[in-house]
């Protein structure tokens, strides 16, 4: 009378969780690339919309530091509902954040450029990501420098 085998033995298995361990080794890291490439752009992003909401507010507030004072300001995100926990000095501003990102908003003086006489600096970056980070001067032109570490 012959035994069906009814299981795999321990060398089958062996096999098997050997090809499956390769396969993760090789996906991981791609993967986290790509998780990368999302913060950067989500960081990119962020920097945008607070350039974009600070040229309108200094139609409203021609004097800037009545909107993110003398000593700027920093927004964080640490509960994750993509709106800032602090709001800028008219109390009623609260910037959108994606997840992670932190904002630095400084006023700055742009007459030594040959710009206007006041004008905004930001810097965004992620502590889960410190290889980003991106400033914006709205004093030169509005260029976008990304720092990739």
């Amino acid at each position: 009378m012959k035994l069906k085998k009814k299981a795999f033995s321990m060398i089958e298995l062996l096999f098997a969780m050997i090809i499956m361990a390769a396969l993760a080794a090789i996906a991981i890291p791609s993967m986290s690339s790509g998780t990368d490439s999302a913060t950067g752009t989500s960081m990119r992003s962020d920097t945008i919309n607070m350039a974009n909401l600070l040229s309108a507010k200094i139609v409203e507030y021609p004097n800037i530091t009545d909107f993110i004072g003398a000593d700027g300001i920093t927004f964080t995100d640490d509960d994750n509902d993509g709106i800032a926990d602090q709001a800028f000095l008219d109390n009623e501003t609260y910037p959108r954040l994606s997840e992670g990102n932190n904002i630095e908003v400084d006023a700055v003086d742009c007459s030594g450029n040959g710009g206007e006489a006041q004008g905004f600096y930001i810097h965004t970056k992620n502590p889960n990501h410190s290889s980003f980070e991106i400033e914006y001067d709205s004093c030169n032109n509005g260029k976008i420098i990304i720092h990739n570490y």
